[in-house]
């Protein structure tokens, strides 16, 4: 369904001769939120608007904003102090990204 989630990323000097190429193919945690965001948005009937919840790091890790608009989704309205907080829309269509400690990663 997504393609693009992976990061590739230089391996460490001890994993060098396990991977194939020159690159280890990564799945971050924020990936995995988006894209199950995005499949429950895709997948469940009159289902207008998820949560996601990533920490600091996970925002580290992965380009959760650029990510969100390469699918159509706007920033409509900026949360808190980062740069990827906030609601995305795209059409009637909305993703909520808070950094809320004590919140699972993904709600509906």
């Amino acid at each position: 369904m997504f393609d693009d989630p992976i990061v590739e990323l230089d391996p460490p000097e001890n994993r060098r001769g396990k991977c194939h190429g020159s690159k280890e193919r990564h799945l971050t945690e924020a990936a995995v939120m988006l894209a199950y965001g995005m499949h429950l948005l895709l997948t469940v009937p009159d289902l207008l608007t998820v949560e996601l919840h990533p920490d600091g790091e996970h925002a580290k890790r992965f380009e959760i904003a650029r990510w969100l608009w390469a699918r159509g989704f706007v920033l409509k309205e900026a949360e808190g102090k980062t740069a990827y907080c906030g609601t995305y829309v795209n059409n009637q269509q909305s993703i909520v990204v808070t950094s809320t400690p004590g919140k699972g990663d993904v709600s509906r």
